[in-house]
């Protein structure tokens, strides 16, 4: 380690700029990856690391402005982008902070912060896991995962935690909470409240009326998906947990660890109190 340090610095002190030198020391001096249960890594780039870099590469550049790391990652990155950072890929500029992955692969699965198994799911044709502090969701088919992606759960915890089914489904359906709100690849899971999956914007945290907003790919694949019991069994719907207003996704623990799943979820549903994880158990309503 001293030995590369000692060569980038003189490297560097060929460079015309001291005040330059010193800001691409500390880009090649960037922390460790964090590496995740499957075996991803990520790091988590701050809006001034970024602004480092495109200081750093403009200075060697001959163009007035180099483009950021952002603009030149293709479509695919971006996509995985808005996984790891549960929001929309045009707002991700205005994170104070990203999580990227220290290498990229095309397999997504490898960067999800769900286990790749599910014991509890081995019997069960198809599952899907919503867990509302990590604001993301898990696909299973008998147990294995199939697919991950972000969500956006109720805004002050209007999501309730618990076991349902996917009931009903329609190509697109007008919101009963706003008629100008038209949800595209609805799937409903509580009928009695009119909570369902939908394609919906993501602002990087929970922020709908109740429902479980999803990315418009993850919408549409949900909807062709899933089951609502009248051609086959059920599709099984987790809820598990309360909204996390520390948004733990965008800490180096979180990514460390993953998402823990329940051993064996309750009928139980979960009244939540909150964005801050907190929740009320209540036995005034069962489902499934």
């Amino acid at each position: 380690m001293k030995q590369s340090f000692w060569l980038i610095t003189f490297l560097l002190s060929a460079l015309p700029s001291l005040s330059f030198a010193q800001e691409l020391a500390s880009v090649a001096l960037a922390p460790d990856a964090i590496v995740a249960p499957n075996g991803a890594s990520f790091v988590i780039e701050s809006r001034a690391a970024q602004n480092r870099i495109r200081k750093a590469r403009t200075h060697l550049s001959s163009s007035a402005s180099a483009p950021s790391r952002l603009e030149e990652l293709n479509a695919s990155q971006i996509a995985l982008l808005e996984k790891l950072n549960r929001i929309d890929g045009p707002r991700l500029k205005r994170l104070n902070a990203v999580v990227m992955p220290a290498g990229w692969a095309d397999d997504e699965l490898i960067f999800s912060p769900f286990p790749q198994e599910y014991g509890w799911a081995a019997s069960t044709p198809q599952t899907i896991v919503v867990d509302q502090a990590a604001q993301a969701f898990g696909a299973y088919e008998f147990g294995q995962l199939v697919r991950w992606g972000p969500v956006s759960t109720g805004e002050g915890g209007k999501t309730p935690a618990g076991l349902f089914e996917l009931s009903w489904r329609s190509r697109g359906h007008t919101s009963s909470v706003d008629p100008s709100w038209y949800l595209e690849w609805y799937f409903n899971f509580l009928p009695t409240r009119g909570i369902a999956f939908h394609q919906y914007s993501l602002p990087g945290r929970a922020g709908s009326h109740g429902c479980v907003r999803l990315l418009q790919r993850d919408a549409e694949w949900l909807y062709n998906w899933g089951h609502d019991g009248t051609d086959a069994e059920a599709t099984t719907v987790i809820v598990q947990g309360c909204p996390d207003a520390s948004k733990p996704w965008q800490s180096a623990d979180f990514l460390r660890t993953g998402i823990s799943l329940q051993e064996s979820p309750s009928p139980t549903m979960i009244e939540c109190t909150g964005s801050s994880g907190a929740a009320a158990s209540s036995s005034r309503k069962t489902v499934r």
